[in-house]
């Protein structure tokens, strides 16, 4: 926000409690959350200023201010003038609220609160959707963010983010949902059906079969990610379809379908494409000391001798500065990976502050014209220009190079905006590694290499049609389906008004490597009762499991304002001077979507108001005659573009006045009680954190590149560059064998390296199955390996080779 509005007193508000309810549907969630705070002063406080962290994949479509005894609905407007109208109310001597995103980066949230009486109670109620990450095949992840860490300022950019420092000390995550219980109901979308629940930062209160589901014992500092395995239905597409309702917008008028759709692996294997050049970007800054460093190294270890044949590769290390491996990519050889291997051992946290931005535009600007580049960011996502970084990975990964980038944050409080926005503008995929548990960031570093040797998607082409074979679709988003994300593939589509009440068949054809596929599900449509509760959203609810709280049930129209969210997210990607703040702007005020060029903002209007503190009302003829066409119809109507728009585009964004979202409490904690320590820099430089120096000379001394306790590290470092494993005294007892037992089982004619090669991968696969996702790569290529030593007799040594480890051939078979 701009620079008027400051705190000058020390004294802020006292935190009561929080709670958040959570309604997950197939690939969406909509959350809502409610924070009670109290003035324990004996002052009115002017200007109460609060920075909480979003999700990046979310989008705020309704904020309440209880405040004084009286409820503040806000409203979307444009920025500057919600600003305006926030300042002049408070200057007045209103009660007012003002939210919006932090200029920098999306994943930050400013709330102003103005004149809070002495003794006052304020509860914020919020309301938020979001898009959900897919780690895994029909896996949905929901992240709740609630640490806060300081964002790193490159020094040749202007400051703008103090938030950090109000909400935490230097190098301290503070979280800002404290003591938090959290409670919901997950649901299948109609063709993809609940078939696991997760939550590993707390006690977990749910049974197969039910829908509700609680989470007790929350660590009291980290993000909470709630993970959601659906069963897989046999079209490989899921679908959600929801009704439109009459209102102003023309988006919201007609029946929508969310389509989240999974490319077999079998269709995605390809061998026509170019040779891939994989570059993995390791942040080593300061504030990646500790455990983080180790668990990168690790990764990293597995990352290179996981890495395919005929390949190119890179390893760039940044910090402060940035250094690379090799002067550019090098084939994937063995003496190439002894060079990497050597850089692996020594690397440290050593690097000073994260600047990410250079060392990116160094690998975009040397990328191998024979290759398709692959670029795999390890970081944990504090810095400030993000939108810097994701102009530049937009412009390198849409020049058809076949470029993608990958991106993976690290620790509590990784910027969700920097990580996800990398890998959506870079068309790739995403992933957060948010525990201690370094394993994760393996199994994750492997899922992207996973991901990255699959082959691009092409001529990506949507179609829905009703029984009688006429065309249903009116449009979709995002418009331009070469922007789709595809991993999975996500998108939404717009229904004609005449395929109302009958089934409607989609269609997904694309060719992938050179070959084509085709996916095709049907999508039911909507219920009465569905259709009644999007007429009528504020008396009417959606079915919801027993018990749930009516306050909290879930938006009905949450498809709609998921496509619009997307909408926003592409154009925002698009902004860089400017070109689509207009489409931004109506689209959002119409959509009741924050975005980063509105803000919401809400004032007391029930007091006497001096003259000029109102906003002044939208014209409508200003936000019809935006041009939005490039959403893009089949009649090129632009479908985007509201017929009307009033501050309240929406029903259900209607105000409700005294109307609670929440029946439970907290006990009391005390989160802004304090005054923050400012810190001067927010550079983060080994030279004055003790921890990053210890990582630092842990890093560089003569240790093993690997935990001495983790078996599968310890295979993956032993493993020779030609796949093979060589017979030793570690990988014997990690096998539990004994060398003579060894030789006297070994076939004869078979050479005793390809023999012990066949023993370890009969150990991985029969006793580290768990673990698959880590040495899949390694066993392929040990695979290789024996196939060209023995290949006439593959598959009778690795039946003996079973029999040895498991103890009996009918366990080895059954497991082989």
């Amino acid at each position: 926000m701009s620079e008027w509005i400051k705190c000058e007193s020390s004294k802020s508000l006292d935190f009561l409690s929080s709670s958040v309810f959570v309604s997950v549907s197939g690939w969406l969630a909509d959350s809502a959350y409610s924070l009670t705070y109290e003035n324990r002063t004996k002052e009115t406080l002017n200007d109460v200023r609060f920075v909480f962290p979003v999700d990046d994949s979310s989008a705020v479509y309704r904020l309440q201010a209880e405040l004084n005894g009286r409820t503040i609905e806000c409203e979307c407007r444009e920025k500057s003038e919600a600003e305006s109208a926030y300042r002049t109310a408070v200057e007045q001597g209103l009660s007012a609220a003002f939210a919006a995103e932090s200029d920098d980066t999306s994943d930050l949230m400013n709330f102003y609160l103005g004149n809070v009486s002495p003794g006052g109670q304020v509860n914020i109620r919020m309301r938020s959707l979001v898009a959900l990450e897919s780690p895994e095949r029909w896996m949905a992840s929901l992240t709740i963010p609630r640490v806060l860490v300081p964002r790193y300022r490159p020094e040749d950019k202007p400051s703008k983010l103090v938030e950090a420092e109000a909400a935490a000390t230097a190098g301290v995550a503070a979280p800002w949902l404290a003591e938090l219980q959290l409670r919901g109901c997950v649901s299948g979308d109609g063709s993809a059906q609940l078939r696991r629940l997760r939550c590993s930062q707390g006690q977990l209160l749910w049974q197969p079969g039910q829908t509700e589901f609680s989470v007790t014992k929350l660590k009291p500092d980290c993000d909470i990610e709630l993970t959601v395995e659906f069963e897989a239905p046999p079209s490989g597409a899921s679908v959600l379809r929801e009704a439109g309702e009459d209102g102003d917008a023309e988006l919201f008028r007609h029946e929508a379908v969310a389509l989240t759709a999974f490319f077999d692996d079998s269709q995605l294997q390809s061998a026509t494409e170019k040779p891939k050049e994989f570059v993995i970007v390791v942040d080593r800054s300061g504030s990646m000391g500790g455990d983080k460093i180790t668990a990168a190294k690790e990764a990293l270890l597995l990352f290179l001798k996981s890495l395919p044949r005929g390949c190119h590769f890179n390893v760039v290390s940044f910090g402060s500065s940035f250094d690379k491996l090799f002067s550019s990519s090098q084939p994937y050889s063995e003496s190439n990976l002894k060079e990497a291997l050597r850089l692996q051992e020594r690397m440290g946290a050593d690097m000073g502050g994260t600047e990410i931005l250079k060392p990116l535009q160094w690998v975009f600007d040397n990328r191998s014209k024979q290759c398709h580049t692959q670029v795999i960011l390890l970081t944990d996502g504090e810095v400030s220009n993000v939108d810097q970084v994701k102009d530049l990975v937009l412009k390198c990964c849409s020049d058809g190079s076949g470029s993608r980038a990958f991106a993976i944050g690290i620790g509590q409080g990784a910027s969700t905006s920097l990580v996800k926005g990398v890998a959506r503008v870079g068309r790739g995929r995403a992933d957060f590694v948010r525990g201690g548990d370094s394993g994760q960031l393996r199994r994750s570093v492997i899922g992207l290499l996973k991901a990255a040797q699959l082959p691009c998607v092409e001529d990506l082409q949507l179609s829905a049609c009703t029984p009688d074979g006429a065309s249903a679709l009116l449009g979709t988003v995002p418009s331009d389906l070469k922007t789709a994300p595809m991993t999975p593939l996500s998108a939404f589509l717009l229904l004609r008004p005449e395929a109302a009440d009958q089934s409607v068949a989609i269609t997904v054809r694309a060719t992938v490597g050179g070959r084509d596929v085709t996916i095709v599900c049907d999508a039911e449509p909507p219920t009465q009762l569905e259709k009644s509760s999007a007429a009528a959203p504020e008396e009417t609810s959606k079915p919801k499991a027993s018990g749930a709280a009516d306050e909290a049930r879930t938006d009905s129209l949450l498809v709609h304002r998921a496509a619009a969210r997307l909408q926003l997210k592409e154009w925002a990607d698009e902004n860089s001077v400017g070109q689509q703040t207009r489409n931004i702007v109506a689209l959002s005020l119409a959509a009741n979507i924050i975005s980063s060029c509105t803000a919401f903002v809400g004032i007391d209007r029930e007091s006497e108001n001096p003259e000029g503190v109102f906003i002044v009302p939208i014209k409508e003829e200003e936000v019809r005659n935006y041009c939005l066409a490039s959403c893009g119809l089949a009649d090129g109507g632009g479908f985007f573009m509201p017929s009307r728009c009033s501050p309240r585009a929406f029903k259900s964004a209607a105000s409700t006045r005294s109307k609670s979202f929440f029946n439970f409490r907290l006990p009391s904690f005390n989160l802004f009680g304090r005054k923050s320590k400012k810190s001067s820099n927010m550079k983060r430089s080994t030279t004055t954190d003790s921890s990053a120096s210890a990582s630092s000379s842990r890093a560089t001394g003569d240790s093993k590149s690997c935990s001495v306790g983790d078996a599968v590290l310890r295979i993956a470092d032993n493993q020779q560059f030609d796949g093979r494993w060589k017979l030793s005294s570690e990988l014997l007892g990690l096998l539990s064998l004994a060398k003579s037992d060894v030789e006297a089982a070994k076939p004869d004619g078979v050479p005793l390296d390809a023999w012990f090669t066949a023993l370890v991968c009969a150990h991985l696969k029969s006793r580290m199955q768990n673990r698959r996702t880590e040495w899949e790569f390694l066993v392929a290529k040990a695979t290789e390996y024996l196939k060209s030593s023995c290949s006439s007799d593959f598959e009778q040594l690795m039946t003996k080779a079973n029999s040895l480890i498991d103890g009996n051939s009918a366990t080895s078979a059954s497991g082989n």
